[in-house]
């Protein structure tokens, strides 16, 4: 039986909540055929449904098999998004450009991007968080003043 034939027995067994099957959800991390023995690494977290699944696919290909042993692959939690972290609601994108060392042109990146996505017909703003020295306003010619806020205590962006 060849790895082609064990994928096809288990596009045939579904996830017991979700009502798809469990190659299609990418719940099989490994398949390894070792002589007459094959090991495969499920993606499953909670107990209650590793179970259930481990076992059907002990039934669909024991009879091909001497010996089918089913492990629980590790599931990395996904990463929060910055949409869940980052309140934004004025932004439908945010772009960070970041970097620990100084003089490595962060700035001057960050400006040609806001300058090719602003002559690609976006609205564009800047954040220069630089307290020290911030050269936004230098590179962008933008250097006419402290800042200004309107009556609703918003800062009025520089144009640049």
């Amino acid at each position: 039986m060849t790895l082609e034939d064990v994928q096809e027995i288990l596009k045939t067994i579904k996830h017991p909540t979700m009502n798809q099957d469990i190659v299609s959800l990418h719940l099989i991390r490994t398949i390894q055929i070792y002589s007459n023995i094959l090991e495969i690494s499920l993606a499953i977290e909670k107990n209650s449904l590793y179970a259930p699944v481990a076992n059907a696919i002990s039934k669909a290909l024991k009879p091909h098999f001497l010996e089918v042993r089913v492990m629980k692959a590790h599931v990395k939690k996904p990463i929060p998004s910055a949409k869940r972290r980052f309140s934004c609601s004025y932004a439908k994108k945010i772009l960070a450009i970041t970097g620990s060392k100084g003089g490595v042109g962060k700035s001057t990146i960050a400006a040609n991007l806001a300058i090719s996505f602003s002559k690609q017909g976006f609205s564009v703003g800047i954040v220069d968080a630089d307290i020290c020295n911030p050269s936004i306003p230098h590179l962008l010619h933008v250097n006419d003043g402290l800042l200004q806020w309107n009556s609703k205590n918003q800062i009025i962006p520089k144009r640049g």
